[in-house]
This record gives structure tokens, sequence and C-alpha cells, in this order.
């Protein structure tokens, strides 16, 4: 259900109205006030026409010139952060939004009157801020408040009231209170209906919500009196075409699809299709919407053929949506508005749909069925952190050269088009505001502007296919794909569809003379919750996390012990039969190269087990070394996307880098009390001293501490915040001692007060083969409060006194990107630098960016790694790339992994200790 947040565009006049009240002799002489309220007047303006970088900038300017007048009222500033909360809100900083508008609610608190009307325009703000996070629990209080608030100041009768009503519902049913839901929209109803003509637009809000509530609890009869109320109110209300009616006609015409009643439901559905395309063009999401809500009729009528074709035109438009989207985000014109739910709709459906019509097509046209699907599955490899890697594009737009160049006409363009067609949607809207010359020029101006950025990707694409791949990659063909493939490598690729009537689990292994494609029998919530279950027996991490604590407690885990819930192995091999199990015979005696999108992300395939274990939760080392390992047997690489293989191969090339290694490790950092505290060893481990480690020494990593960055703005981390991540002192053991392995000088170990960013940027990076990390690795929700789309990965390195743009103390996908390395390895031993644990494409931020800056594969870690199974998996896979120069990085790592197996010791064969690094990027290629 969507929430009306009515008041949150409301900007109060209280402010200027505090100040004179204040200080009218002040702001008569005073000529700072005026230019603290041009600073204000410019940022709402500019946050009018879609330009928020520009207005986020105008209002600090604001802030800061407010803060030096004498007399200013205590109120003053707090009011203008509103203003600054609300820029957030519109650019999808919600968080960072909710920060200023609970300090701004303070302020008033102290120094305002209680029951303040104007206090409803940041409450109201905050109780969105809140839902769009996901704390509809903390929501729903605020706009409980409001109603009040509303009924106080406008009588409890009144349809102010109603329209509040509607936003509490909206609170309730997001924390999964459907009763108390329920009961608000009711009321808002009959506060609606007893105002008469007033209460209309109220009638209509309240049914088109009760309608999806009831249709989402299964009461269909009541859902289906609601949505035709909605339509009859509606249409009383706005002209037919209008985008209210054309939404009310909508939902019901999807009602009578997924009720079966295709008859009832197709006239409206190509009503609102049509109307749509007519007024909106094909450019437009909610065409876009439109063509996927007819594909899925005509799949439920098993017209595949035609369903296929409307999948396809829907996916065309938002696709290229969210192209447009994002380059805009990056110039500060706005948000990417096309999320990946919108986009996996019409995915998942031409996906079913090319299945179905591939069983009973003929032969020849059953490959580019195949081919097409496996084109359109790539499009969710675009995930919101697709933009992760803004901020390089940003700054390489703001650079010299060509390359430059485009980007930023790119940028200027996509702006101009999503303001230009927003205001034109507006327009259209109003049919008061309609004017036909003006419509035309407006959508003659669109056109030019596709054509011009159709041009520049054109370019971008041929000249310049390094970034095309890191900015923005496209589905590649599959016959492509096996071009690039050598005769004995598997590529295995998924897509998941969750809400999917077609199928919801989905397998391609391409090889190089075969490709299968198959619907799996295992739902995508098994597969998160196995996977759930089996990393309670591998990271220690997850007997502490808050989400899965009792999860794996209730498997056999001690946290107060830091133990680990004994491996399933049984378990392991189901997950193998539902995974791999239609593709088996492909996958003999072949290297894997995985595409693993979440919740597969979270789980190192080597852990899969091929066989029925003996022992179905091995626990000594002579039982886990007779267990049938995935990664025993096959050497496994995995792909950040199937775009990434074809671009590795096709520009490979051999390192020229003179100096064999460069490591950074142990950064200075203080934690807090409840930092584990490390002891350095002080001789490298073997594999002797490795087996006396007590499990609470190998859990010691797992308990990081805080995990959030707080930001000191600008976009820059606050050195402060990130001191209090627990200190790594092993760390500076594992870089002596990887690096003594490759014979590398101690120069070149940089420890402690020399592993900062500073340090790093002023190294001729491209000199060393090997780069090596041992640190915290952060997801991009830890790196907070920056914005949603912009929120980025990063490895911690030294913090420095004060931050700054050279240094800041994280070390960002953006900045990695913009790095020049000529590495054929870079080592992540550090937490979360592989799995996206909920964040989705975490791994593609990172791997992109050093694929991007020069790293031809990347070794990461899905839990906190202890560094003796570091030193050893590394040192183990260096020595056998010496013995046989031959040898892949992937292989190299699968026999320094079956090395530690085969020691037979309890805790060295047991797949927490062995199996936690995935090598990422081009994993057959030897180095030297």
């Amino acid at each position: 259900m969507r929430v009306v947040a009515l008041r949150v565009a409301l900007q109060s006049a209280l402010l200027l109205l505090a100040l004179c009240i204040a200080a009218p002799a002040q702001a008569a002489r005073d000529p700072r006030l005026g230019q603290m309220t041009a600073a204000r007047d410019e940022a709402l303006r500019l946050k009018r026409t879609g330009d928020l970088a520009k207005a986020e900038d105008a209002i600090e300017r604001a802030i800061a010139i407010g803060r030096n007048i004498p007399q200013r009222t205590p109120l003053a500033e707090p009011m203008l952060r509103e203003d600054l909360a609300m820029i957030y809100l519109d650019q999808g900083r919600y968080d960072a939004a909710e920060s200023e508008l609970r300090s701004s609610l303070k302020a008033r608190a102290q120094y305002g009157k209680p029951n303040d009307p104007s206090l409803a325009v940041p409450m109201n703000a905050l109780a969105v801020s809140l839902l769009r996070q996901g704390k509809s629990a903390e929501a729903a209080p605020i706009f409980e408040q409001l109603v009040a608030m509303d009924s106080r100041a406008h009588g409890g009768d009144s349809v102010q009231v109603a329209l509040s009503l509607n936003n509490l519902a909206g609170a309730y049913m997001a924390s999964a209170q459907a009763g108390k839901g329920e009961a608000a929209l009711l009321r808002a109803y009959d506060l609606g209906a007893k105002a008469g003509k007033k209460g209309l637009e109220a009638v209509a809000n309240s049914a088109t919500n009760l309608a999806g509530l009831y249709n989402h609890m299964k009461r269909y009869t009541d859902a289906e009196k609601f949505y035709r109320i909605s339509v009859d109110t509606w249409d009383r209300l706005r002209p037919k075409d209008s985008p209210e009616v054309l939404l009310a006609v909508n939902n019901l015409g999807v009602y009578y699809r997924d009720r079966g009643r295709y008859d009832e439901a197709q006239p409206l559905l190509d009503y609102v299709f049509d109307t749509r395309l007519a007024r909106l063009g094909p450019d437009n999401p909610d065409v876009a919407l439109s063509a996927g809500n007819l594909g899925w009729l005509h799949a439920g009528k098993a017209e595949w053929a035609y369903a296929a074709q409307l999948f396809t035109a829907s996916i065309g438009t938002y696709t290229e949506l969210r192209a447009r989207q994002s380059a805009a985000a990056l110039a500060g014109n706005g948000t990417t508005g096309v999320g990946l739910r919108e986009l996996s709709r019409p995915i998942s459906g031409l996906v079913g749909t090319a299945y179905r019509f591939a069983v009973d097509a003929p032969a020849d046209k059953q490959a580019a069925v195949r081919d097409t699907a496996f084109m359109a599955a790539q499009w969710l490899a675009q995930g919101e952190a697709a933009t992760a890697l803004a901020r390089t594009s940003a700054r390489l737009s703001g650079g010299t050269g060509e390359l430059a160049a485009l980007v930023r006409e790119q940028q200027d363009l996509a702006g101009q088009w999503s303001k230009l067609d927003a205001a034109v949607t507006v327009t259209l809207a109003d049919p008061k505001a309609r004017n036909a010359a003006q419509m035309k020029a407006a959508r003659d101006r669109l056109t030019a502007i596709d054509t011009r950025l159709t041009d520049i990707a054109g370019q971008i694409s041929g000249r310049f296919p390094d970034y095309a791949t890191l900015a923005d990659p496209q589905p590649v063909d599959l016959v492509d794909i096996q071009k690039v493939l050598r005769p004995d490598e598997a590529l295995i690729a998924y897509a998941f569809f969750p809400e999917s009537t077609l199928g919801k689990s989905w397998i391609w292994v391409v090889t190089r003379d075969d490709a299968i494609w198959a619907a799996l029998q295992i739902e995508p919530a098994d597969i998160a919750l196995t996977v759930a279950k089996l990393r309670c027996g591998l990271d220690y991490g997850a007997i502490e996390a808050e989400a899965t604590a009792e999860l794996c407690a209730g498997l056999g885990a001690d946290p107060s012990q830091q133990k680990l819930a004994p491996f399933d192995a049984r378990l392991s091999y189901q997950l193998w039969q539902s995974l791999l199990g239609p593709a088996a015979a492909q996958l003999k005696g072949k290297k894997l190269l995985v595409v693993t999108p979440e919740p597969l992300a979270a789980l190192p395939f080597q852990v899969l087990v091929t066989e029925e274990p003996k022992v179905a939760k091995p626990e000594s080392g002579p039982d886990l070394t007779a267990t049938a390992f995935l990664g025993r047997s096959h050497a496994i690489t995995v792909l950040p996307s199937i775009a990434a293989l074809r671009t590795m191969r096709s520009t490979a090339k051999a390192s020229a880098a003179p100096d064999a290694y460069l490591g950074f490790g142990d950064p200075v950092l203080t934690g807090t009390r409840s930092c584990p505290r490390i002891a350095a060893p002080e001789t490298c481990p073997t594999i002797a001293s490795a087996a006396a480690l007590t499990p609470q020494a190998r859990a010691a990593r797992a308990a990081g501490g805080m995990t959030q960055v707080a930001m000191a703005g600008g976009g820059l981390a606050n050195p402060d915040a990130v001191r209090l991540l627990c200190p790594l002192a092993d760390t500076a053991t594992e870089i002596r001692c990887v690096g003594a392995s490759l014979e590398a000088a101690p120069a070149a170990m940089h420890i402690g007060p020399d592993a900062s960013e500073a340090e790093l940027k002023t190294l001729p990076l491209e000199r060393y083969r090997v780069l090596h990390f041992a640190t915290h690795g952060l997801l991009a929700g830890d790196t907070s409060p920056m914005s949603a789309g912009l929120a980025e990965p990063a490895l911690v390195l030294t913090p420095p006194a004060q931050a700054s743009a050279l240094d800041d103390g994280l070390l960002t996908a953006s900045e990695i990107a913009a790095l020049k390395l000529d590495a054929d390895w870079v080592i992540l031993s550090a937490c979360n630098t592989a799995a996206g644990n909920g964040h989705d494409e975490t791994l593609s931020g990172l791997a992109r960016a050093f694929l991007y800056a020069g790293g031809r594969a990347l070794l990461v870690s899905h839990w906190p790694v202890t560094s003796s199974a570091a030193v050893e998996l590394t040192t183990g896979a260096f020595r056998a790339i010496k013995a046989d120069p031959t040898l892949g990085r992937a292989e190299a790592m699968r026999q320094s992994m079956a090395a530690l197996i085969d020691t037979g010791d309890d805790l060295m064969a047991h797949p927490s200790y062995w199996a936690p690094f995935s090598v990422v990027g081009e994993g057959d290629a030897s180095i030297r």
C-alpha cells in the first residue's frame, strides 16, 4: 500500500517570522540575515527543479551563515535543518533525513511550544523516513500523534483526520498489524463518507487501501467490494484518463486476473495500457507496469508468445529508465526510481513464459528462446549496488579528456530528461493545464535527448569498454559467452524470483559446446534458510548476529563459549542436489565459474557436498576428510557478473609489474570494551601451531564491534567512528608471513600507522603483482548514513586525525576504481568482502572496482578469517603455483584447501577453517 505523505513537501514560512520576531533591529541591519534567506530560497528553488545536490549545498550554506548571526532565534538552525532533511528524503537518504529530523524535534521540544501545529511537518517527514527504512514500528506512534494533533486542530470528525488515518494504517500494515490497519482505514472511510463531497478523496484513498489489505488477507469478497468503490469514487473525482482513475481500474483488473477471471480483467487492463501509452508514451514506468500486467494475464491464458512480447517491452522500458535515472542521480538530479522489484516482475514473467514456449517450440527455435531468457535474467545483476561506483562516474565527469566529457554530457542530458519527463507527467495529470503545442515540443525534446543518449552510450561502449562494463554492464549473449569459455570450464548462473507463479528458481549451465536451462525444485526462501543453517556451522559471526543467533543456538551453537553448530554435511548434500543436480553430468571434470546472486552469495560453493555423506554431521578430522566437498574436486571461481567474464577474457594480458607483493594490515583502531584482544603471533603459523589454536581464538575476529560507520559530512567517514572498530593485531603477522613467502622486502609491508589511505595513494601500485589487505571490510549498508543509492562497500585503513578527500580511513569502492593497478591477485582477508548479507551486490561493487582498477582476480572472505588460516591458505596457493607455474589461481586455491582437509586435524579439516575464501574474477590464468 502506498503511504500518502502530503505534508512532506510543505515548508513552513515560520522560519523568517521567527527570526524577525526575535531580532527586528538585527533583521534590518545585518546583511547576513538576507544572505541566509537568499541561500534558503535558492535551496528550495533548486529542490523544486530537482537539482538536489546544489540544493543541499545551498541549504548547508544557509545554515553556516545563520550560525554567525548573533541574535538569531535558537529555532533557526533546526528549522533550516528540516529543509535539509526534506532534500535528503528526495535523494533517498532516509537515514540521514531521520538524523536531522530527530535533532530538529529535540531542539523544538527544548525551545518551542508543545503541540505547535508547525511540528506536523517534521513529524510527518520523520515518520515517512522511518517507513522507507523499514522501521514501521517506530513510525506508527508518530502517525498516532499526528492523528491526535489533527483531531485537536480540525476536529475529530474532519477530513484531515481521515487522511492522516490512511498514513497511520500504512505504518500498521507495514509492521504486520493488519487488525489495527483495518480499523484505521475503516474509520477513515467512515469519516470521508460522512463528510459528503468534501470527503470523497478520503473515501477513495481508504477504499483503495482497504481493497489492497483485504486482497492480501485473502478476503476476496471484501476486496472486490472496495476495489469497485475505489473505481467509482475516483471516477467521480477525476477525469477518466487521470492517474488516479487509471490506477483504480488497473487494481481491479489485476484483482480479476489473479482470480483467473480473464474475460473481466482484459478489457480493464487493455484500457489502462492503451490510455497510458497514448498519454505518456512508451518510455514511462506506468506504461511498463501496464505491459507487464497484461503479460501476466496472457501468460495465465497460456498465450506464451504474446505474453513474452509484452514482458520484453516492459523490461526494455524499465532498463532504459534505470540507466537514465542512475545517470541523473550522479549529477544530483534525482534518484533511481525503478527498483529491483519492478524490474524483477517482467523478467520472471519472460523467463517463465519462454521456458513454457520452448517446450512446444521446434528444435531450431528452442536455442533462441533459451538465449533470450539467459540475457533477460542478467538484468537482475543491475541491482541497487549497480550504482555503488557512482562516485567514480561523478569523479570522471569532473575530469578532462574524451571519456570525462562524454560522461558529463550523459549525466546532464539524463538529468534534463528526468525533469522534463516528470513535468510532462504532472501536466498530463491535470486536464486544465494541458497544451497540445507545449506537449509536442516537450515530447520532441525528449526524443532528441533519447537519440543523443543512445549515441553517447554507443561511443562509450565502443571506445571505452572497461568503463562501460564498470558503470553499466549489459547482458551478454549466450553464444558470445561460449566463445570465451575454455574446453574444461562450465559457467553456472542462477536467477531467483520469489514472487513468480511461473518458476521461482532457475539455473543455466553453459560449456563451450553445450548449454542447459532448468527450473529448480527449490524456492529462494528455502535456499536462504538452508544457507543460514549451514553458516551456523561455519561462521562464528552468525552465532552472534541478531538475525541468526536463535537459529544457530537451536542447531547447537553456543555463543558464550564461541562454539559453532555442527556442520550439516547431509543438508549440504541436499542443497547440492537441489542446486546442481540437474547439471551434474555437464559439470564432471570441469572448472566451475559461478555467478551467485542472493541468497546464494552468502555461501562459498566449495562447502557443498557432492555425495551422500557417511556421517551426517562430521566433526572428527577423519570424517571430515572422507566427506566429498565440491571444493576438493573442482576449482571454483566466482564472477561478479557474466559480462565481467567476457570483458576479462577479451582484454586479458600478463602483468608487467616488477615487484611481487604489497600488503596493508593491522590498522590503528582502538575498539570498544566489548572488543576481544587478539594476540599477535610472534612467528608465522604452521600446520602444527594452527592446530593448537583454541576455538575461542579462531572466533576472535568475528566480534567486529560496532559495524556502522557514521559519516562526517560531504560523503567522508568520521575518523573517530572508524577508530571504534575492533583492532586486529594478528593481521600484522599475516601480512609479514605472506609477504615473506613471496620474498617481499619489509618496506612492502604497511602495518599500523603506515596502513593508511594517504600512504596507499602515494605508492606506485601498478608495480605490484599481489596486493594484500588484512583488515575489516564494511558492507554498503555499514558506511552510513550515505545515500541509499550511493552507499559503498569499503576497506578499513588507519583513520587520520581529521577526514579529508585524500584520507578518511575508508577505502571505498569508488576510490578503489580510481587506483591504477597491474595486479594478478588482490587478497581481501577481511570480514564481509564476499557475501552481500542482505545488501545486494556488495561483492560486485568491490570486485568490479578492483577489476576496473587493473586487478585480474580477488581472494575474498565469506566470514572473519583467522590469520593462521589466511596465511596457510594463501602461502599454500603460492607454493602450488611455484611448483607448477601453469596452475590457475582457482586450482592453486583448490590444492591449498585440499591440503588442509587432508591433515585430518579436527579443526583444520573443518570447512570453517579452510573454506572462507573465494577466488573472484579471472581464476584460470596463472600468475608469475
